[in-house]
């Protein structure tokens, strides 16, 4: 028998630290819900998680993306709902003011009411955004053509103002218009001066002249809007005639006041305590150099809609605003007019529609795109927690079975130490 080293004590000790390891093991799993708690539990099944997980995030915030982008197509395309029952109320009034009952001054109240809806329709385009991005007045060109002059772009307005054989001159800035400008011919007596008040609408780039019916027409025989930037002309007078209040004379129209003819006028007949009232817009040909060339990619949104560089969705954003859907000059009166607007309206509608079918369509695809994300992430989450995850059953039973070893390697332990003792024995 030898006594310098005990070797079934030995044994049953390193029996007793792998049990008492394995138990810490399994405790720590069972604590934590994972099968991988460090890279040395397992190393490759370690790696193809952490890979799996960073994908099952990815498709979590993918969803995210989806919901928003479907969010923002319902924006525009309520916004868009908005302009085409506005568009359906002015084919309306067309239709209404090319009937052949109603008079010049029918038709210019119409008129009113029309310039109402276009105001309204380029309000919804311009303030239609979502998180601070523009849905429905974007443009995929510098902006060309004959258009309506931007007052914002001009210095000065000319008024000519015809009384008698004179014809009067006034120039005053845009600034002072905008405040409202009181003026008055500069008449010598006998003759009397006739007063006016003049203004400009930013708003809808219009000037208005006002002038007070006791014994004075509104002779303002020419409008001239002076030092125009961003337009082919640098001055250009008046060409539209949006209002007017008052009764004209036959042979003295409100339309007197357009163009550059300085030896008809407008006048009317109106007396008393009233004012008379002609607002006008002016019409350029827009400079195209003038305008940057907008980026192609402020036209659309690019949705991230799974967790890869690739997994894009791009939603092409429209111009819903008067001058891209061709009303900027729509108007009723004389009646052909009224009739020439009605292709232009229906050209309108049908844009519209067209736009509201195509993000009828990206919201359909996202749904089916944010479908089979909800799928992919349910089917990859399954797969990781098999790889990750502690099997709880399992590792219970394991951890039983390693506390039942542990326990025996003990008592094996404390018997290991007794044998030895028999030894004595053998002393005399």
């Amino acid at each position: 028998m030898r006594i310098a080293h005990n070797i079934p004590a030995l044994n049953t000790y390193n029996q007793l630290n792998r049990n008492s390891r394995a138990s810490s093991k399994t405790m720590e799993r069972l604590s934590s819900g994972l099968r991988i708690n460090r890279a040395a539990d397992d190393a490759a099944g370690l790696a193809i998680s952490q890979k799996m997980r960073a994908q099952i995030r990815g498709l979590a915030l993918a969803e995210r993306n989806i919901q928003d982008g479907i969010s923002l197509i319902q924006t525009a395309e309520s916004g868009l709902g908005d302009i085409q029952s506005n568009i359906q109320r002015m084919n309306e009034l067309v239709l209404q003011a090319a009937n052949g009952t109603l008079t010049s001054s029918d038709r210019q109240q119409i008129q009113k009411e029309i310039e109402q809806i276009k105001q309204s329709i380029d309000s919804i385009a311009n303030n239609t955004t979502f998180n601070g991005i523009h849905l429905l007045n974007v443009s995929d060109a510098p902006p060309t053509g004959y258009s309506v002059v931007n007052l914002a772009n001009a210095a000065s307005i000319t008024i000519f103002e015809k009384s008698g054989s004179h014809t009067y001159e006034a120039t005053f800035s845009i600034a002072d218009l905008v405040d409202g400008v009181n003026w008055a011919t500069p008449a010598t007596p006998p003759v009397s001066p006739e007063p006016y008040q003049f203004s400009v609408d930013l708003e809808n780039n219009t000037f208005t002249t006002r002038a007070e019916t006791g014994g004075y027409g509104n002779n303002i025989t020419a409008v001239r809007v002076n030092g125009l930037q961003g337009y082919e002309e640098t001055e250009v007078y008046a060409t539209k005639l949006i209002s007017y209040s008052g009764t004209p004379w036959d042979d003295h129209p409100p339309e007197n006041i357009l163009g550059d003819d300085l030896s008809d006028w407008p006048n009317f007949e109106d007396y008393g305590d009233v004012w008379t009232e002609i607002t006008v817009q002016f019409e350029a040909n827009i400079d195209p150099d003038s305008y940057p060339v907008p980026d192609p990619s402020s036209n659309e949104v690019i949705l991230q809609v799974g967790p890869n560089s690739g997994d894009t969705f791009t939603v092409e954003l429209t111009d819903a605003r008067t001058t891209a859907l061709g009303l900027a000059d729509v108007a009723v009166d004389p009646p052909s007019k009224a009739l020439e607007a009605l292709d232009n309206i229906q050209n309108a509608i049908n844009t519209v529609s067209s736009d509201r079918a195509k993000f009828g369509a990206d919201q359909n695809a996202l749904e089916h795109i944010h479908n089979n994300v909800t799928n992919y992430e349910e089917n990859l989450s399954a797969a990781e927690s098999r790889i990750a995850d502690a099997d709880m059953a399992k590792e219970v039973m394991h951890l039983t079975r390693n506390q039942i070893l542990t326990q025996a390697s003990q008592a094996m332990l404390a018997q290991a130490n007794a044998s030895m003792q028999h030894v004595l024995s053998l002393l005399p």
